[in-house]
């Protein structure tokens, strides 16, 4: 009650008397917690040995650049495990990831990145004296330059020390996964709830910061096969500049295209996968660029019906629209990623066949088996290959009537002399006579019955037959449809639309004046 008082004089009876400084342990917060705010009664508690991981956190949250100085000066972790936050419960949370969160200032993150330097210099200094020159070759250690800072190899340093019985203070802890490195912290969730984003400029500074004292791998692979670019494209940032760090990271070398034992990894996938619910704006200035050294034609690892070899960007794109999007959004979607990414017309050509696919995958009511690394967070994917194989076998008959729309796209296209744009305009105007847009993409686990089982017959192989070659192309209809559409768009003069309404107008006067009389 002292400290919430804010009476020096009792706080430091209590001290006096020797009290002890931790509260009880049932106490969900400390009195460190509640001196946040007041720097004598802080000083006062830090100089008795309080010691409350929470606080950096509380200091954080309410913009107290003078708790959070003081805070860093006494070893508070910069890693926290488990720990507790208002009413929700975290993993370990990063310090740094933290005050970006909370939109702190620049001063404050350079003042954790130097704490941050000074706990990496103490492990390295501990590892040189402790650890044998044959360990430290296999961690490392004999490759360190005066400039660069313990990374990648943190994990593997801390666990060689922890064999030998060394006994480093707690708040060095590092809070590291395997191979993981700064430039990964700064931009996984860390323990944070998912709707808590960091400020892209921030991300930014503090990347600079950490770069300028000695942390170099910014292009490391971590344990689940990712490097900093990859998770730096798949997270959201608030302000709408997340493009910047993204730049940072390919200026300093990261890769946007690798293979791990996990399989491919490619960032321009990841975008296209975010691109609709990041927003555009996310990704000017390097979606371009990431296209270029990607190739903007390349697919992924996935085996479904929705794509030939893989899927891509387009695909991707329309695969990931939001439940209450319609076609004409995810028109507009690959329209503004086209412009954004510069693609030639002739891979504009192959990516508008792919898109092609993958919307009349999704009218005629098929599931999609894609694979499960671009989307980890849905429970939708599928790991066992029975249980793809067996929807691929369901959805066959439409397999074969899905090819038989795009080889009559492909047809129609070299029939077709004039220019991309309107040939794509006329071709969704007849698809729309006779397949209508879905309103989502189906995945597994979401197909809804329509009918109970146990009150219908089943239909007979017959009429089952009947049934799929309906669905077939009526390829007379879509040629007929398609050079009266295109013909009129090619014939069609604006002179004549102007006169045709000028003459719409001259005889509704007549009528109505004969009306009048």
């Amino acid at each position: 009650m002292a400290v919430i008082h804010r009476s020096e004089r009792e706080l430091r009876q209590l001290i006096d008397q020797g009290h002890s400084v931790e509260g009880y342990p049932s106490d969900a917060m400390q009195p460190l917690v509640f001196s946040v705010g007041w720097p004598l009664g802080m000083e006062l508690l830090l100089k008795a040995g309080a010691k409350d991981p929470l606080a950096i956190l509380v200091a954080l949250d309410l913009g107290d650049a003078a708790a959070t100085a003081m805070l860093l000066t006494s070893d508070c972790p910069l890693h926290l495990r488990h720990s507790i936050r208002g009413d929700f419960t975290t993993g370990d949370v990063s310090v740094l990831r933290y005050a970006m969160a909370c939109e702190t200032n620049e001063e404050t993150v350079n003042l954790i990145v130097h704490r941050l330097v000074k706990d990496r210099r103490h492990i390295t200094a501990v590892a040189m004296q402790e650890l044998s020159r044959k360990e430290q070759r296999v961690l490392g250690l004999d490759m360190l330059s005066k400039a660069d800072l313990l990374d990648s190899n943190l994990e593997g340093v801390w666990q060689a020390l922890e064999r030998l019985n060394v006994i480093l203070p707690s708040h060095l802890w590092p809070g590291c996964e395997p191979s993981a490195t700064v430039y990964h912290m700064i931009v996984k969730w860390g323990g944070l709830p998912s709707d808590w984003f960091c400020h892209a400029q921030l991300v930014t500074q503090a990347a600079e910061s950490l770069y300028g004292n000695g942390f170099h791998d910014v292009d490391m692979i971590d344990s689940n096969g990712f490097n900093p670019l990859y998770y730096a494209c798949d997270t959201s940032f608030r302000g709408g500049k997340k493009w910047r760090y993204i730049r940072w990271l390919l200026d300093k070398g990261a890769r946007p295209r690798y293979s791990t034992r996990y399989g491919a990894r490619n960032c321009l996938l990841i975008i296209s996968y975010r691109f609709c619910c990041w927003g555009h704006r996310n990704y000017l200035g390097v979606a371009q660029r990431i296209s270029d050294l990607c190739d903007p034609t390349s697919t992924d690892e996935c085996f479904c019906y929705c794509s030939l070899n893989g899927c891509m960007t387009v695909t991707l794109i329309v695969k990931s629209q939001h439940p209450f999007r319609n076609w004409l959004a995810s028109r507009d979607d690959i329209e503004n990623w086209l412009r954004m990414t510069g693609v030639s017309s002739t891979t504009r050509e192959l990516l508008y066949a792919g898109t092609c696919r993958v919307e009349v995958f999704h009218r005629l009511g098929m599931v999609h088996t894609c694979c499960k690394y671009l989307h980890p967070e849905r429970d939708f994917c599928l790991n066992e290959p029975e249980e793809r194989s067996e929807l691929q076998q369901e959805d066959f008959e439409f397999k074969l009537i899905l090819d038989a729309y795009l080889q009559l796209y492909k047809d129609l296209r070299k029939e077709h002399s004039g220019s991309l744009s309107s040939f794509w305009d006329a071709w969704w105007e007849v698809m729309n006579e006779v397949l209508l847009p879905t309103a989502r993409p189906q995945f597994p686990g979401e197909m809804i019955e329509v009918f109970d089982e146990s009150d219908e017959e089943e239909p007979d192989e017959e009429s089952m037959q009947t049934d799929e070659s309906s669905w077939q192309p009526d390829r007379a209809f879509f040629f007929n449809a398609m050079a009266a559409r295109l013909r009129w768009k090619q014939t069609e003069d604006p002179a004549d639309i102007l006169s045709d309404y000028l003459y719409m107008f001259d005889e509704t006067s007549e009528e109505s004046t004969v009306q009048q009389a």
